[in-house]
């Protein structure tokens, strides 16, 4: 019934990567699901494929945490940190962010490079 169902919302079965890397600062964490929805707080949804942790400070709450995400342009996996990516309409790597087509896009106070 769980397969119907997220097939139906257009969902995707979580992945059984554990651990993620970030491909620009070497950050490293395990992760609890990769996906939009985290099944633990249905009233979540993220709007991209991130990769997320339950809250390690607070299990009481368990708020989903975005560690990172791939990159849109690029597809490098990388972290949510700003030194490594943003997240305006879509994740962006700041290699791809210093992009002329892709500055275009942002706003002034956003634009890197």
């Amino acid at each position: 019934l769980r397969l119907v169902v997220a097939a139906a919302m257009g969902a995707r079965e979580p992945e059984s990567e554990t651990s993620f890397t970030c491909a620009l600062c070497g950050f490293e964490s395990r992760i609890d699901y990769i996906g939009n929805r985290p099944p633990w707080a249905p009233s979540v949804v993220f709007r991209e494929r991130a990769y997320i942790l339950r809250d390690p400070t607070n299990a009481a709450t368990n708020h989903p945490l975005c560690i990172g995400a791939s990159c849109s342009v690029c597809s490098r996996v990388v972290c949510a940190a700003p030194a490594c990516s943003l997240f305006y309409t879509r994740r962006l790597c700041v290699a791809c962010q210093t992009r002329t087509e892709i500055r275009l896009e942002l706003p002034a106070e956003l634009r890197k490079g």
